[in-house]
This record gives C-alpha cells, sequence and structure tokens, in this order.
C-alpha cells in the first residue's frame, strides 16, 4: 500500500477572493475502525541605479552615507544572537549590523528559512506598513546565533522623508489608468498594491502587472497613488537574450491573487509515462555540426534529426477523470495559455501513458522534452536537499510565441519557449536556461532590481544549463565535449544568432561593462564572466557539489547584488555547511577574478587526529593540509606531550603541494599522547586544531588495549508488522578502532513457540554508526510476536575486545498488528513523508493557530492562506505492507477554510 494525500486548491470565478487552507496535524495508521476528526581597505567602487558603494575588506560600504551595504566575515565578528531569537530582536539589532539607525518597525519580515545550520532572515522595508519597492535587507545567522552574512537595501532617504501613505485614488483607478497607458496591448492586469516608490521624493504609488495578448511580456505599472499619474511602466520579461526583445530595468515578484493557468482535467491517478526527446541536441549526440542533414527544416521530420531521439521517462504524469494522460506532474504542467490566458497551443494527451514518443514535426515533441527536462532538473535539486525551489507544478507553455524567443514571466511564474528558427523546446539548453532564472528567483527573489543583478541572473542560467551539459560529457553520453557552447541546436552553432561561450577570461569589475559609468544593457556578456568561473570551479568540485554550495549561497543574497556578493555568499555557504572543507579551491578560482579578496581569509588546516596504536616506542606520523590564502604558508607545527611530561614542538615539513608532514618515537612504555596543530602564514595569521586549542587537545593512548568499545543504543521499544522490518542502530566508539557489529535474536510468537534466531552484521555509516535492518521476512511475525536482541561489538586491538548491550540479558519488543501501526508526526525529523508542492511542516500562525500534538502542523502554507491558483499538493506516505491486516484506516485531523462572503 501506498499513501497519497492530495490538496489541490482552485483558482476562484471573477471577482471572488476566495482562499483555501489545509493543514494535516498528523497522520496515524491504524489497525481499528476510528472515524476522522478533524579595518577597512578600499579596493574598487561600484555604481548601481539604487546606491554607490565601494568594495572593502569584509563588503561593500555606501559611498554617500556611512552605513554597510553588505557584511561577510570578519567584519562581522562579535554580532550574535542568543539562541531562539526571534525575527523581531534580529530587526531591532539591525541598525548596529549595517550602521544606520533603523527602526525595528521599519523591517516588515518576508522570510523566515531555517536551513541546516544556518537561518537565513530577509526582511522588506515598510513605512507604516506600506513596503518599499525593491528595497529589501537580509541577515543570516549560523548554528552558534553569530550573524555571517548581512545584505542592506535599505533606503534612508525614504525613512528620513516618508510619503503619506493614505491613497486619493482608489484600486479600481489605478486600474483604469494603467490599461489606459497600456492602450492597445490587451491583455490581462493583475491585482494592485500599495508601494513606496524611491527617489529624490518618495511617492506612494499603487504598482501592478500586466500580460498583454500579444508578444509574450509581463509589465510592471506603477500608478501614483494621489495624482493617479503613471509613474512607472516596464517590461520585466526574463528572455533568453537580448537579440529579439531590449531588457528594460526592474524585476518582479510572483503577483498573488491571479486567475491560474487553467489545469487540463482533474488527475485521478499518477504514473510514468514514456516519451521521447533530445537529450541535450542532436548535434551533441551526433556529433556534427548544424549544416545539412542536422538542420531545422522549419520543424519537419528530418530521418537524421528523429534518429537522435532518445527514450525517456516521464516521471509522476496524470491520468485525468476523461481516462487521458497529460503531461501535468508535480513540478512541470504543460499548458496551453499564453500569459493573457488566451490558448495558444493544445498540450499533448494521450490513452496510454507510454504514448508520447513523438517525431520531431508532431507538436507533442515540444512538450515532451520540456516536462522532461524541467523535472528532470527540480528532481536533481531535491535530491541535493531542496525541496522549497519551484517545487511546486510550474506552467510551461512549448509554444508560448511563435518569435524565436523564450522568457521567464516572474509574477505568473510562467515559462513560456518560442518557435522561431529553431523551436526553444527542441534545446535542453534553452529549457535550462529559463529554469534557471525561475530557480534563482526561489531562491533568492528580486535580484534582478539592477544591471549586475539581471547580469547574475543570466549567468546563473547559463551555469545551470551548462552544468548539466557537460555533466553528460563527463558521463561519456555526447559525440561532441564543446559543453562550453551554449544553445548549440538552438543557435544553429552560431548560424542562426550569436550565442555565448563560457570562456571569459576577463576580471572583474574591469572586464564588465556593469563597471562603465554610461547605460549598459549587456547583462548577457558580464554573466559569461559569473557562468565561466563557476564551471571553473565545476570543473575541480563537480556538479553535484558545485550545485549545491550554488543553491545554498542564494539564500544569502538580496537587493542590491553585486557578482562579489554572489561570490563571498558561496565561500559562506562552504564555510556554513561544509566547514569550509573546499576554500582551497573556491578562494583559488574566484581571488584571481577579482570576485573576492584572498587577503580576507585566514589560512585553513585539515588533519585527521591519530588513533590509539599498541606497539611503544614506534613512528607517530602527523599528517596536516594547510593552505594560505592572503599569504604563503610559514609554519605548521604539531605541540605534544607525553603522558605528563614537558611540551614539546614538531616542525612538519611540506611534502607535496599543501601538505605537511613530520613524526615523533611514541613513548617506550605504555602512556598517553596529547597535542594540537598550529599553521601559520607569513603575515601571521595563525589557525589552531582542535577549535579551541591549546585549551582544547587531541589525545590517544599507545600500549595495549585492553578496554572493550563503547556502545550507545536506545532500545527499540515496539513494532508493528506495517513497519517491519526495524532498524538496530548504536553508536559503537573504541580509541583503537572497531573491527565488527552484530547483532544476536530471538523471536517467538504469541503462543510462546520459537520462530528463529540468528545472527547479523550492522554496517558502519562512518562517525561511529552502525545500523543494519532484521533479516526476518514480514511473513514470519504478527501481532503479538516477541523479539529479544542483544547488540555485540569487537575492536581492532590485538586482545580483540568485545562489548555487548545490554551488558546482560536482552533488549526486547512486540509486534503490534492492532492499534497505531504507524505514527507519521510533522514535527518528526524522519517521517518518512514525501512531499511535493506547496506542503511544508511548520508552527501553525494561521487558522486554528493550533496543533493537537508534536507542536507543528504539515501544511500548505502554516503561516496564511494558500493562493487562490491551481496549485497540486502531496503528502505520500512509504509503501508499507499490510499483508494479513483485515482492517486498516488511515486517520488525521484536517482543517481548512473558505471566505464566506459569498
Amino acid at each position: 500500500m501506498r499513501g497519497i494525500f492530495v490538496h489541490r486548491s482552485k483558482g476562484k470565478r471573477p471577482g471572488h477572493r476566495g482562499r483555501l487552507a489545509g493543514a494535516v496535524a498528523s497522520l496515524l495508521l491504524l489497525g481499528v475502525s476510528t472515524a476522522f476528526s478533524q579595518d577597512v581597505r578600499p579596493v574598487d567602487a561600484r555604481s548601481s541605479p539604487d546606491f554607490r558603494t565601494t568594495r572593502v575588506q569584509g563588503g561593500r560600504l555606501d559611498l554617500d552615507r556611512p552605513v554597510w551595504r553588505a557584511r561577510h566575515g570578519a567584519s562581522l565578528e562579535g554580532l550574535r544572537f542568543r539562541a531562539g531569537v526571534t525575527e523581531r530582536d534580529v530587526a531591532a539589532r539591525f541598525g548596529e549590523m549595517a550602521g544606520g539607525a533603523i527602526g525595528a518597525d521599519e523591517l516588515l519580515v518576508e522570510s523566515d528559512l531555517q536551513d541546516g545550520p544556518t537561518r537565513h532572515l530577509r526582511y522588506v522595508q515598510v513605512v507604516h506598513g506600506v513596503p518599499v519597492l525593491d528595497r529589501t535587507v537580509s541577515v543570516s545567522l549560523d548554528r552558534d546565533g553569530r550573524v555571517v552574512s548581512v545584505q542592506n537595501g535599505f533606503d534612508y532617504d525614504v525613512s528620513a522623508d516618508p510619503p503619506p501613505v493614505r491613497p486619493t485614488i482608489g484600486e479600481q483607478t489605478a486600474l483604469d489608468r494603467a490599461r489606459s497607458a497600456l492602450d492597445g496591448l490587451g491583455g490581462r492586469l493583475g491585482p494592485a498594491s500599495l508601494v513606496v516608490v524611491p527617489g529624490e521624493t518618495p511617492r506612494l504609488a499603487w504598482k501592478l502587472h500586466a500580460w498583454p495578448d500579444g508578444p509574450p511580456a509581463e509589465w510592471r505599472v506603477l500608478v501614483d497613488a494621489r495624482t493617479g499619474d503613471v509613474i512607472g511602466l516596464e517590461d520585466e520579461t526574463v528572455r533568453k537574450s537580448g537579440k529579439t526583445v531590449p531588457v528594460a530595468s526592474g524585476h518582479g515578484r510572483p503577483v498573488p491573487g491571479l486567475p491560474a493557468f487553467a489545469a487540463t482535467s482533474s488527475p485521478t491517478l499518477f504514473s510514468d509515462g514514456r516519451g521521447a526527446a533530445f537529450d541535450p541536441d542532436p548535434l551533441g549526440t551526433s556529433g556534427a555540426s548544424y549544416g545539412p542533414p542536422y538542420v531545422d527544416a522549419d520543424d519537419q521530420d528530418v530521418a537524421e534529426l528523429n534518429d537522435e531521439r532518445l527514450p525517456v521517462t516521464l516521471r509522476e504524469i496524470t491520468r485525468g477523470n476523461d481516462g487521458m494522460y497529460r503531461l501535468d506532474g508535480p513540478y512541470v504542467t504543460i499548458v496551453g495559455q499564453n500569459q493573457a490566458g488566451t490558448k495558444v497551443y493544445s498540450p499533448p494527451a494521450e490513452p496510454t501513458s507510454d504514448g508520447f514518443s513523438y517525431t520531431r514535426a508532431q507538436d507533442g515533441f515540444e512538450a515532451v522534452s520540456a516536462y522532461f527536462h524541467l523535472d528532470r532538473s527540480q528532481r536533481h535539486i531535491q535530491s541535493l536537499g531542496f525541496t522549497d525551489l519551484q517545487a511546486t507544478p510550474l506552467p510551461v507553455n512549448p509554444a508560448g510565441t511563435t518569435a524565436d524567443d523564450s522568457g521567464w514571466l516572474v509574477g505568473l511564474r510562467y515559462i513560456f519557449y518560442g518557435t522561431g528558427g529553431v523551436d526553444d523546446a527542441e534545446d535542453a539548453f534553452v529549457l535550462l536556461h529559463e529554469y534557471g532564472h525561475a530557480v534563482l528567483e526561489a531562491g533568492a527573489p528580486g535580484l534582478r532590481t539592477t544591471m549586475e543583478g539581471k547580469a547574475l541572473h543570466e549567468g546563473w542560467s547559463d551555469y545551470w544549463a551548462a552544468s548539466y551539459q557537460k555533466m553528460l560529457v563527463d558521463e561519456g553520453r555526447l559525440a561532441r565535449t564543446d559543453w562550453e557552447n551554449t544553445f548549440r541546436w538552438d543557435a544553429g552553432d552560431g548560424t542562426i544568432w550569436s550565442a555565448r561561450t563560457l570562456d571569459h577570461a576577463g576580471t572583474y569589475p574591469g572586464s564588465t561593462c556593469t563597471d562603465n559609468p554610461s547605460p549598459c544593457d549587456d547583462i548577457y556578456n558580464d554573466g559569461r564572466l559569473w557562468a565561466t568561473v563557476l564551471m571553473e570551479i565545476h570543473q575541480d568540485l563537480g556538479r553535484d557539489l558545485t550545485d549545491r554550495l550554488n543553491l545554498l549561497s542564494h539564500r544569502y543574497l538580496s537587493v542590491p547584488v553585486t557578482f562579489a556578493d554572489a561570490a563571498n555568499a558561496i565561500v559562506q555557504a562552504d564555510i556554513d555547511y561544509y566547514g569550509g572543507e573546499h576554500l582551497d579551491i573556491l578562494v583559488g578560482h574566484l581571488a584571481p577574478r577579482g570576485l573576492v579578496d584572498a587577503a580576507e581569509f585566514w589560512p585553513t588546516a585539515r588533519h585527521e587526529a591519530l588513533r590509539s596504536v599498541e606497539q611503544t616506542g614506534s613512528a607517530l606520523t602527523f599528517d596536516v593540509e594547510a593552505i594560505g590564502y592572503s599569504s604563503p604558508i610559514e609554519e605548521v607545527a604539531v605541540l605534544y606531550r607525553l603522558g605528563t611530561g614537558a611540551v614539546q614542538t614538531l616542525q612538519l615539513g611540506r611534502t607535496v603541494g599543501s601538505s605537511w608532514s613530520g613524526s615523533i618515537t611514541g613513548p617506550s612504555s605504555p602512556d598517553s599522547v596529547h597535542y594540537w596543530v598550529r599553521v601559520r602564514d607569513q603575515v601571521n595569521r595563525t589557525v589552531v586544531l582542535p577549535d579551541g586549542a591549546p585549551g582544547a587537545e587531541f589525545a590517544f593512548y599507545v600500549g595495549p588495549d585492553l578496554e572493550a568499545p563503547d556502545i550507545v543504543h536506545d532500545p527499540i521499544e515496539y513494532a508493528s508488522v506495517v513497519s517491519w522490518p526495524p532498524v538496530v542502530e548504536a553508536m559503537v566508539t573504541d580509541g583503537l578502532g572497531v573491527a565488527r557489529v552484530w547483532a544476536e535474536y530471538t523471536i517467538t510468537s504469541p503462543d510462546g513457540s520459537p520462530v528463529g534466531s540468528g545472527t547479523f552484521d550492522l554496517q558502519s555509516a562512518g562517525d561511529g554508526r552502525w545500523s543494519a535492518e532484521f533479516p526476518v521476512a514480514v511473513g514470519a511475525v504478527r501481532h503479538g510476536t516477541l523479539v529479544r536482541y542483544a547488540i555485540r561489538a569487537e575492536d581492532a586491538s590485538v586482545a580483540r575486545n568485545e562489548a555487548r548491550s545490554p551488558e546482560t540479558g536482552d533488549h526486547g519488543f512486540g509486534v503490534a498488528g492492532t492499534g497505531v501501526l504507524r505514527r507519521f508526526a510533522a514535527a518528526g525529523s524522519q517521517t518518512g513523508i514525501v512531499r511535493t508542492g506547496s506542503w511544508e511542516p511548520g508552527d501553525p500562525r494561521f487558522g486554528v493557530f493550533a496543533a493537537p500534538s508534536g507542536g507543528k502542523v504539515w501544511a500548505t502554507d502554516p503561516d496564511g492562506p494558500t493562493p487562490a491558483a491551481v496549485s497540486l499538493a502531496r503528502l505520500q506516505l512509504p509503501a508499507m505492507d499490510l499483508r494479513g491486516l483485515d482492517q486498516v484506516y488511515l486517520v488525521f485531523r484536517h482543517w481548512y477554510d473558505t471566505e464566506h462572503d459569498g
């Protein structure tokens, strides 16, 4: 059995502001019948349309006032919060971090994300509750509450002289003025909201978005809320290149309350389908260059091109009530509407799930390609540990325009691909480039306020596609290995339009046109620098690690962003999530390009602590990896003492590269050895291992080992036939090393007769953790079965010392077949639940404001109502064996509310 709980919110009829919010407190599987219940050193100067800043050691300073615009590293030393600090407490101290007076009531929390060891808080500047347009700040804290990153987009001019925030014209008037300004474009308008627009004279305005009937576009319109004048009209469409439509300034955010893209049908079944697609393009797999017969031929069937199609699996597509299968899944939905909601394309529908193998001349071919590549990209993101980056169904139109153009509409969360020239959705690079924009927007909203932010977006999106393309090369799946060439098929190897090559040899900022005081819109070439450097890192760290570091780094960013901010965020992510394990590679690539200042980084050192040894008088070798960034390493030393003797110093010598080594003679009789490591560079920056040395030390023993291993085990208290087999887990440690860990067991039936007995080995997972499942089939146990077991461990000494848990007797537990068979609590860290879409666990702050148990709920939004847009969200239970059970019930508490204003 596999349980699925589905929540789908529907868009309401025009004029109805319906909201649907749902929460599940806990899920229980019961075996009985039950009812439901409900020192600052300038480096260079930068400019942007918003703030003039200069890079300094530790971040960026504002050139017009003594405040920080970005801070990182040592500049934040001493800024720390207690555990459990509230969002408001952090806001209240933000002025201290930024160096300018800011009232806590001038910052409204937009998001508070605890992401592993790091907490990221993002705020919007407000004036009496009204948000200031494109003005955000962010603060990141490490696991100990230390501030590790600050991005300050606060507008002090607005704060000093705010405008009145009561409008004199209403929302409908603002919509009418906007439609008049967009005369002839047609289409639809989104809802309007009040904002304060920065400038020499800040103004209150209605902000709204518009999507015309014609070529795909997303316009942001600002209407003065006191005079009715249209004061802003910008096309915010994010496009694959600048060849078709000039890129305007401005950015967007997802717009709530819009009519949704219509679902193709109500789903009754989710299953994998089969189809055919290019992966990544016919030139890459064939090894050909663009030219006959490998040409578009106006989208006609060409035998050589069709031969390059590959069979693909279309994960979790939908079967509707009409029995037809459609490309509508948990992460991607192929739609037929354009941005204005007008149908321009008919998505494919097939009576069988394996019916999506089209030739390229058929309209469905591009739809299959789009679904396959975007869905696969999202699943890759999730495999890296991210479940909240565009993880809800994303509307995608593979034929959204007849122009040779593709784009991402931020407010609609909608991607369109063009059919001019080579159909864009036939090229995985185009597909993934646009998806890269969506992913970055989800991780760091609104970065496209400035030209440099736009360039960062383009560079990241090129990287995201190139990362996949290079993976295929590394796996030997492509005949062409020129992964650095972008949009090969779509651009016809540069014969249709000038694509980009990720071989930018310049440095930041001098080689980027964003450093030119004159207006510059070559964000694509600037982005090439960022993408090139990321791919250089990719060459050393591999795809998964480089992708993950980048996705983690986006959490630290807010507007206005620079390439230097983004580079330092990657470094900080490595420090926070990997202990700085990859700093040598990251700084080694980023510093020569001017993206980080190597002088800001202290040396790094790595050392694997020595283990106990039994042979006295033997050579003891110490190995240390030491890297200097601001200057070369001058000294690596081990300070040690034998037993209670005096401290001695061993100077290690460099062996190869960053490796240092040295040896001493161990004690001639059994004794302990205590030591610590000191690493110093040529400007006397010193780091020690372990942290806190010499107060903290490494220690080990030399001499015969007569001590047994140490076993720490939480006994299994109960199991059920549904959750069988249980996992035996233990922490087993020993100074000399653990050779083997195993379990002994006996199983008896409810009447006391023996069922079986035996032993099985536990497997090491590293860090002293050992585990294994009971090797007994589920059919051998039933309600009332009793299991007794013990854990034994043997060390690696000559004596082979053994330990047992428990020391005497056995651990025991019963197997249940009635009552609560398995519980899935939202508060649990390992619930076994797979969630897709907008489901998330959290503290309920909306609706009933309470959880019946555990303090948390699963909800489509724990903090507020679910937006009135079509969205599929699922909670999926793990597979469970229910054989032999007569009655099994899934019991949960579900709360929902709909507005009842008619």
